[in-house]
């Protein structure tokens, strides 16, 4: 009997002391993947952690930022909330901030008011920024309640139909003369090293409602291609073409293709160095047109040196050769946070882009702003 209890003893301290090394690989995992931003592989990490050692407020803070980082907002609000909850919520000044954020994203503005209100009541010693964004929240969210409470009801936004979405992602649609391009989020990577494996985006084109079809001459194996804009009289197409990095950041740079005689894209070429600025992503173009001056101007996103912080919009006028101005910042849009996806609409001079520096309802917003002569308007 004593062998034998000797021996359950023996197997417990071995199991104990496996699990203990084994929660410390995946703690070192975590904080790794963390690290390179790579939120996915945190969170999944977390998650594993948190199954062994579920009291560890620590962990339960670490996984709520993987998961607002990664956008999993329920998740993360459910981890912020237990820190919150916690005898250690002292440690983690910054909890109530990041969990105001979390619930103004998922719409729960009263909720969010209270925490912005709590996180500012306490904010001794905190980073102004944050402070200075808390009492700005603050205004945002009684405007966005008001704003809930009071949709447009004349607006009506219609899904397309299953021949153009999938249970993947699909996103960049532009129609041009009853064509639509548009990119999708469903193809198998067999080169990629990462696990789980990492799907790639490829451009398709669907004409008179058919299935979307794979447009060869643009899209290049194990990279993703999207985000097409086209010039005013069709003899050329602009799109991106990214990479993974080791992260699941995803650089991109911008490419153009010429039409060739029998109406498909030729070769790729790749935009210039003032374009694709080396070490920073050029992604997101779309094509201007003054219908008065006959001028064309490429708008895009970059996170390049020089701009307001986060991803900017830039601007360059396209010569009469081909060629491309200096790009500019936009700084009559861009924030200090991220400034994406510029539309523009040539028949009545508007840019359309999304932002999450603003006022707004929660996370990225669209908003829009008319040009006028030399100047813009204001941003609705």
């Amino acid at each position: 009997m004593n062998k034998i209890l000797t021996t359950l003893v023996a197997i417990m301290c071995f199991s104990f002391i496996t699990n203990a090394q084994t929660l410390k690989q995946y703690q070192k995992a975590a904080q790794q993947a963390f690290e390179n931003q790579d939120y996915y592989a945190a969170l999944d990490h977390y998650d594993i952690i948190l199954q062994v050692d579920s009291q560890s407020v620590s962990n339960k803070y670490n996984h709520a930022e993987a998961a607002r980082n990664f956008n999993a907002y329920t998740l993360a609000e459910k981890s912020y909330e237990a820190v919150m909850n916690s005898e250690q919520v002292s440690e983690y000044p910054m909890a109530a901030y990041h969990l105001a954020t979390v619930k103004k994203n998922i719409g729960k503005y009263e909720e969010s008011k209270m925490l912005f209100q709590q996180f500012l009541e306490s904010s001794e010693g905190i980073d102004n920024q944050y402070t200075q964004r808390a009492n700005a929240e603050m205004d945002y969210l009684t405007w966005a309640t008001s704003v809930v409470a009071t949709p447009d009801l004349e607006m009506t936004v219609e899904r397309l139909g299953d021949h153009i979405n999938t249970p993947f992602s699909e996103a960049s649609p532009m129609e041009v003369d009853g064509e639509l391009y548009y990119a999708s989020l469903r193809f198998e990577n067999d080169e990629d090293p990462y696990l789980p494996s990492r799907p790639v985006s490829k451009l398709l084109t669907s004409k008179e409602g058919n299935t979307g079809e794979f447009i060869n001459n643009l899209n290049i194996k194990e990279r993703h291609t999207a985000n097409t804009t086209i010039s005013n009289d069709g003899s050329r197409i602009y799109y991106t073409i990214c990479d993974y990095n080791k992260t699941t950041k995803i650089p991109c740079e911008i490419f153009y293709s010429t039409k060739v005689e029998d109406g498909a894209w030729g070769p790729s070429n790749r935009l210039p160095q003032q374009i694709n600025f080396d070490g920073y992503t050029a992604t997101q173009p779309n094509l201007a047109y003054n219908d008065e001056t006959g001028e064309e101007t490429l708008y895009f996103v970059s996170d390049r040196p020089l701009g307001k912080g986060g991803m900017d919009i830039w601007y360059s006028k396209i010569n009469e050769s081909g060629s491309f101005a200096e790009p500019v910042n936009l700084s009559d849009i861009n924030t200090i946070d991220d400034d994406l996806t510029p539309f523009y609409h040539t028949p009545t001079q508007t840019l359309y882009f999304s932002s999450n520096g603003r006022k707004g309802l929660g996370g990225l917003d669209v908003y829009k702003i008319e040009k006028e002569t030399s100047n813009w308007s204001d941003i609705q």
